[in-house]
């Protein structure tokens, strides 16, 4: 499942993944570590390159904390459209 950044909130992406890792790998109820894992595996490996990029500069290895990532993709958001707007004002 990918992120659609055009159309899609990073919060509805996020709960989107759960759900779907929730109906489809239901092997994993009785292990939550497993699960924890699997959310945010699934939840960086749908997002752009540039996102997931970020989220593994940004975190330690081994930390797969999938609640993280998403607080870290919204900032990344937010900083970009920062950087976008400073530009087109520039060219004003």
């Amino acid at each position: 499942y990918k992120w659609d950044e055009e159309n899609t909130l990073l919060k509805t992406y996020c709960a989107n993944v759960l759900r779907y890792v929730d109906a489809y790998d239901t092997h994993l109820t009785k292990t939550p570590v497993a699960r924890q894992q699997q959310y945010y595996t699934r939840f960086v490996c749908g997002l752009t390159d540039e996102y997931a990029e970020y989220i593994r500069l940004s975190m330690p290895p081994k930390s797969m904390n999938v609640d993280k990532a998403l607080d870290l993709c919204i900032r990344y958001q937010n900083i970009k459209k920062y950087k976008e707007a400073a530009q087109h004002n520039r060219t004003k």
